[in-house]
């Protein structure tokens, strides 16, 4: 009600507007107070013997003054009539940490200076236009001091002066107490106006609780922007193994070291490498040998202790190698693949021969009473792991006799073996299947690489039936959520392409704790023996990785 008065009066200078108003109770307090203030001042002038006149002006005065003050606490601001600020709307200080910790890594600290650009930009096209030309902008600097970047200038040109921001040799140290203090140095001096935005990742000299006090006195907020680093600044900098290794040929990790430690290379079988890092002021490379026995996608674990700490690094890669073959019986075409590819090794079926250690074992013209007792549940066993492919041979007699193939129909084999004897029997419909789709989102899946696996990941989920149950698990170095197990009806089939189009790009690659939930949606079948035990016999290693069909 006050200030909508003052603002009637104010009519032919501008507008009027209050910033905090008091509301109508305190209001209603300062209308008595006012009437108290004349009615004391009438009083006291009376008793005085003054005349009516002086009586009435000094009451008048005291009521204006409460008045007045009461205005005043609601900050009003006065535009002209024209619709321009009588004075200045006040200053934006952006404080920028130019500190090694936000600096080291150089494009990371200008992706975030981009950002904030785009979000000023954004508030600057928000503002109205008359606000957003009285506002002025300030950058300033601080590492070991603070420093002014340049001068004062309009708010509308800080998009362009924070994505032209650079730092070309980042500071030892970081003063934040020194650019907040300059700031609102600059805001006093501009008005006592204004907003500070702090761009740092607090890895500096905390100001004083006096200097926020006082940015606090004079209604300053500080708003603050977090940008730092993710490499570290001493230690392990970085490790590196090749995409692709052969099995059992030496593997070199390659490292960068800042600093004194030891360095250990672990390879997931059990072997192992020491190096000693000299202490250096500079990042010095290195090199450490070691070998991966087994093939597929296997690990190495670098780790380095320096001054009680121990840093580590996992460093996947693909080992590849000849395919293993272990035959029984004649056989005699195995003699024409290339040796280059294919591994083979011929073995009496009355030996112990695990299958386990191969890729494909090859029965040709042998019957299961050929092999020791009980041989055909070792295969059983082992054949998740182990690929069995049984040759017919020559027919016995005429073709109604029961050949060698059908020898093995009756053994336990049976279940998984794909062709059958009996004619009369038929699989109208194969189980339900499980299917986990695992997808790298780290930074080099972007762009053409992520959409050919989004459209492979969509052709295999066209294939499954609505008994089918399928996962999307992504991995990275985030915390990424999963999708699924569901089923793969047509509100499921939704989910999951919905699910792959909503995947994002994140920075490193991290498996391991992927490959853990992967085993985790399909558990060991009930009735099975120990799945840990079974996977570390089939040279898995121990993140318990599980085919499904």
């Amino acid at each position: 009600m006050l200030c909508d008065l003052a603002g009637r009066l104010m009519i032919p200078i501008g507008a009027l507007t209050c910033q905090a108003p008091l509301g109508l109770w305190l209001e209603a307090v300062v209308g008595v107070a006012a009437g108290l203030a004349a009615t004391v001042a009438a009083l006291q002038v009376s008793r005085a013997g003054a005349s009516l006149r002086a009586t009435c002006l000094r009451a008048a005065m005291l009521t204006l003054t409460v008045v007045v003050l009461a205005l005043a606490a609601q900050r009003p601001l006065l535009t002209r009539a024209g619709g321009e600020p009588v004075a200045g709307a006040g200053l934006m200080a952006v404080v920028i940490d130019t500190s090694d910790s936000v600096w080291r890594d150089h494009d990371r600290a200008a992706a975030v200076l981009k950002s904030l650009s785009g979000r000023v930009a954004q508030m600057v096209a928000d503002l109205p236009k008359a606000e957003s030309a009285a506002f002025q902008a300030q950058l300033i600097r601080f590492g070991h001091a603070a420093e002014l970047d340049g001068g004062a200038g309009p708010l509308i040109n800080l998009p362009g002066r924070l994505a032209a921001f650079d730092v070309v040799r980042p500071a030892t140290e970081s003063d934040a107490a020194a650019g907040l203090g300059l700031a609102l140095d600059k805001i006093r001096s501009g008005g006592g106006r204004g907003t500070v935005v702090l761009v740092s990742d607090g890895q500096f000299v905390p100001p004083s609780q006096s200097l926020l006090d006082e940015a606090r006195a004079m209604g300053v907020a500080v708003q603050v922007v977090p940008a730092g680093s993710l490499r570290p600044g001493s230690g392990l900098i970085a490790a590196d193994v090749g995409p692709a290794q052969w099995v059992g040929q030496a593997v070199t990790v390659r490292l960068s070291v800042l600093g004194p430690g030891q360095v250990k290379v672990s390879s997931d079988d059990g072997r192992s490498s020491l190096i000693e890092m000299p202490d250096s002021a500079v990042i010095a490379p290195a090199r450490v040998e070691t070998r991966l026995a087994g093939r597929g996608l296997r690990h190495a674990t670098v780790a380095l202790q320096s001054a009680g700490l121990v840093q580590t690094r996992t460093l996947y890669t693909l080992v590849r190698g000849p395919a293993r073959v272990l035959a029984f019986g004649s056989a005699p075409w195995l003699t024409g693949l290339d040796p280059a590819r294919w591994l083979v090794q011929r073995a009496d079926p009355t030996t112990a021969t695990d299958p386990a250690a191969f890729d494909v074992v090859v029965v040709d013209s042998l019957s299961p009473a050929d092999f020791r007792a009980g041989y055909d549940a070792t295969l059983l066993a082992k054949s998740q792991g182990t690929g069995i492919l049984i040759v017919n041979g020559p027919l016995r007699g005429t073709v109604e006799s029961i050949q060698r193939i059908g020898d093995w129909d009756a053994s336990v084999l049976s279940p998984i073996l794909p062709v059958d004897t009996d004619p009369r029997k038929f699989v109208a419909d194969p189980p339900p299947r499980s299917i986990v789709i695992m997808i790298d989102v780290s930074g080099s899946m972007r762009g053409p690489a992520m959409d050919t696996t989004k459209a492979i990941s969509r052709q295999i989920l066209a294939q499954l039936r609505p008994v089918d149950t399928a996962a999307i698990i992504p991995f990275s170095t985030g915390e990424i959520p999963d999708f699924g197990p569901r089923n793969m009806d047509a509100a499921g089939q939704a989910a999951a392409n919905a699910a792959l189009d909503a995947l994002q790009i994140y920075d490193g690659t991290d498996p391991e704790p992927a490959f853990r939930r992967a085993y985790q949606r399909f558990p060991a079948e009930p009735g099975s023996r120990d799945a840990g035990n079974e996977m570390r016999e089939r040279g898995v290693d121990d993140f318990g990785i599980a085919t499904h069909a």
